[in-house]
């Protein structure tokens, strides 16, 4: 099964919450898990830190690498990364963006999606429901 995970991080809740998830199959597998943000900021090392403690405190083997995207587009870069590492599984966070969003912004884990050979798994982050009567 999995033996080498690699976990996409940036600085949002559904970034955390794929940390979690990561967290967990490794524990059940006995897998490594290797976290990885691109870019240069002060809170991808903070993500970057937390994840791995995160990680290590439930006994997992767990490592982290700050890349720069070096041209390439994020998704790019993070399978790349994958690959160089030499990875089973991919895992990132989803956000829950408009359409509009997506389009103007992008999608991290879509160009994973469609980047990657490598498995995928993508991590939402879970919206509280609205309130009956849209309050």
């Amino acid at each position: 099964m999995y033996k080498k995970i690699l976990v996409a991080l940036d600085e949002t809740d559904s970034a955390a919450r794929a940390a979690r998830e990561a967290t967990a199959l490794a524990n059940g597998l006995g897998a490594k898990v290797r976290f990885v943000h691109v870019g240069q900021t002060r809170e991808g090392d903070n993500a970057l830190s937390l994840a791995k403690a995160l990680a290590q405190g439930a006994g997992v083997n767990a490592t982290t690498a700050r890349v720069a995207a070096d041209g390439e587009s994020i998704g790019d870069k993070v399978v790349h990364e994958a690959e160089r590492w030499g990875a089973d599984l991919i895992i990132a966070g989803r956000h829950n963006r408009t359409p509009a969003e997506r389009v103007l912004l992008g999608s991290v884990s879509a160009a994973i999606v469609r980047v990657s050979d490598l498995p995928v798994l993508i991590v939402r982050r879970v919206t509280p429901p609205a309130e009956p009567g849209g309050r």
